[in-house]
């Protein structure tokens, strides 16, 4: 059995090996720890400004550029009760009905669905991958 391999595989960074300072990084590297400016995108700034954590990054090598995949942990929105109780029916004609007289999906759901089967089922008994 092969084991598999990637010459383009991301490098999986936790709290340890890591820092986030604004706007630039610190990275854990083979060569001691290298401080890297970042670019970050406008909605991703707000993002970073309201995280309480920082747990894990990825760093991956793609098209000629480094991209950095944070994960991060947001504070809960708190939630407001206004009184207002709503029900949801998962219809037949439509995929979800809700009790204020809301219809949500498109009534051709259920041929794409029933299509879907058809050439699933199709495929599937031909026995090829």
């Amino acid at each position: 059995m092969r084991c598999p391999q990637s010459n383009l595989s991301a490098i999986r960074y936790d709290q340890r090996s890591y820092t986030f300072h604004g706007d630039c990084i610190s990275l854990a590297t083979i060569q001691g720890r290298q401080a890297l400016a970042l670019h970050q995108y406008p909605h991703a700034i707000r993002l970073l400004e309201q995280s309480t954590g920082y747990d894990s990054a990825d760093l991956i090598y793609r098209k000629g550029r480094f991209w950095l995949h944070m994960v991060v942990t947001l504070p809960d929105v708190e939630f407001v009760p206004n009184g207002e109780i709503i029900g949801v029916d998962f219809g037949i004609t439509r995929p979800a009905v809700a009790s204020n007289n809301r219809f949500f999906g498109n009534r051709s759901w259920k041929a794409v669905e029933h299509r879907y089967f058809r050439l699933k089922r199709a495929l599937q008994s031909k026995g090829t991958k």
